[in-house]
């Protein structure tokens, strides 16, 4: 449990909730006394076609400005994610950034609700998942898996199909 919360960089209370949640839920065994290890009861394509449906966008909310520079605190995000991954073609410009970025830089921003660049504050950190510059596909899934473009769903699913499991 420790060595999870210094790498999700949460508290020992999170961890634990989440870890008891997923056993409740079948989706680990804790093995091991007061020093547990966690099993994953499924793996790869199985593990994620059964958890995401419970699963929510990474999102907590956005934010729109015409500052670019943002990009440098975080990563690719959205439809122009989706254009690393895939043959879409791209959408308006998105950066990930998480929470705890976005609550130190966000009186040094102009923020315009009009402003086509966009920053979403994710409830986790994006980087976390993901170093090539881009969010991760899984989390881009979830993020996108509700847009009503054919395009858009057509590339998701092969994004998720392409994925060496």
């Amino acid at each position: 449990m420790r060595e999870l919360q210094n790498l999700l960089n949460v508290s020992y209370a999170t961890v634990n909730r989440g870890i008891r949640w997923l056993a409740a839920n079948e989706y680990v065994n804790l093995k091991g006394g007061k020093e547990k290890t966690i099993v994953l009861n499924l793996e790869g394509r199985a593990l994620w076609e059964k958890a995401k449906t419970q699963m929510t966008s990474p999102i907590e909310f956005t934010a729109h400005t015409p500052e670019l520079w943002l990009g440098e605190k975080g990563l690719i995000s959205g439809e122009n994610a989706l254009a690393e991954y895939t043959m879409y073609n791209g959408g308006p410009y998105r950066v990930a950034l998480y929470k705890k970025v976005y609550e130190v830089i966000k009186k040094d921003v102009f923020w315009d609700p009009y402003a086509e660049a966009a920053i979403e504050v994710w409830k986790y950190d994006p980087k976390l998942l993901s170093d090539t510059g881009t969010a991760d596909k899984f989390s881009l899934y979830l993020l996108l898996r509700d847009n009503p473009d054919d395009r858009v769903q057509i590339e998701l699913e092969n994004m998720i199909n392409e994925i060496q499991w």
